[in-house]
């Protein structure tokens, strides 16, 4: 007995010393499993600050979003309704539907055969004319369906089944289009800060810090500018026009995740664009555009 109270004072003695192991850090499996009938509105605060010299502007707005989740079998269906100012559903209220699969990535868009069909009906001679034909339409409908493929793969697809551990960070390349036909690619490094009880779940805070990379703007800067004079020389413009000389893009995130269930219960994002634009017979101009959105859920 004397001989275990003493290993316990030693090893108490060594703790508050600093002289123990280190603690293992803790570790999250992420899964995609949202419960069958889970009801959310989504709120976002956006605010955008744009500074041009010395003159500055600032904006605001807020959206709402009511999201559900439906499960069956091994398929999930989310639906995505635009709601008022007041949390209402409007008349005629745009939706929008998934079916993904059990890792959260996306299967379908449903009704994007339909909504092809409407917009083809809608093409006429004159439309024609302006480049809206069934080329444009489908260009549209394949962005569409890209896009929701892309945001689920963010949204859970990079996570689902794999396993983290708090303090360890990601890092990872990707393509950012600037306009169509035009990316660049950015760095990004993803960190589990830590956890959190939000809503009575015990989530993780993920962190994503993302840079544009210098030599991909400037090629991009290049092509549009290049496009930019094409077109203005066709139309008989010779005049000197102005020129994107600069440009950088960065952007700070923070997501508090359910890792049970990929459910998210905070989101805040603040973008911040630099543009450098040579103005013939007024030097450089710098433009900056700083965008915060802030994203709450209010589960029903």
């Amino acid at each position: 007995m004397k001989h275990l109270t003493t290993c316990m004072t030693l090893a108490v003695i060594a703790a508050l010393l600093g002289l123990a192991g280190p603690a293992a850090a803790q570790t999250i499996t992420f899964k995609f499993n949202p419960p069958n009938g889970t009801t959310v509105v989504q709120t976002d605060a956006i605010s955008i600050v744009k500074q041009t010299g010395t003159s500055k502007s600032t904006d605001a707005r807020e959206s709402k979003m009511r999201i559900v989740f439906k499960k069956f079998g091994n398929t999930f269906q989310v639906t995505r309704t635009k709601l008022g100012p007041a949390g209402q559903v409007p008349p005629n209220a745009e939706s929008l539907t998934v079916k993904l699969d059990s890792n959260g990535k996306c299967l379908e868009v449903v009704g994007i055969k339909e909504k092809r069909a409407a917009l083809l009906s809608k093409i006429t001679p004159e439309s024609r004319k302006k480049g809206l034909d069934e080329k444009y339409v489908d260009q549209v409908i394949d962005a569409q369906i890209a896009l929701q493929k892309k945001s689920w793969a963010e949204y859970a697809g990079k996570f689902v089944g794999k396993t983290a551990k708090i303090g360890e960070t990601w890092k990872e390349s990707a393509s950012l289009d600037l306009m169509p036909g035009v990316a660049v690619t950015i760095r990004r490094t993803i960190t589990f800060a830590g956890m959190v009880q939000k809503g009575g779940k015990t989530c993780v805070r993920i962190r994503y810090s993302t840079v544009a990379d210098p030599a991909s703007l400037k090629t991009a800067i290049a092509k549009i500018m290049a496009e930019r004079d094409k077109i203005a020389k066709a139309q008989g413009n010779t005049a000197n026009l102005p020129r994107v000389v600069g440009m950088t893009i960065k952007e700070e995130r923070e997501r508090v995740v359910d890792p049970a269930t990929m459910l998210e219960y905070a989101d805040t994002v603040t973008s911040t664009r630099s543009e450098q634009v040579s103005v013939p017979g007024q030097g450089t101009i710098t433009t900056s555009t700083v965008q915060k959105t802030v994203t709450t859920y209010k589960y029903e």
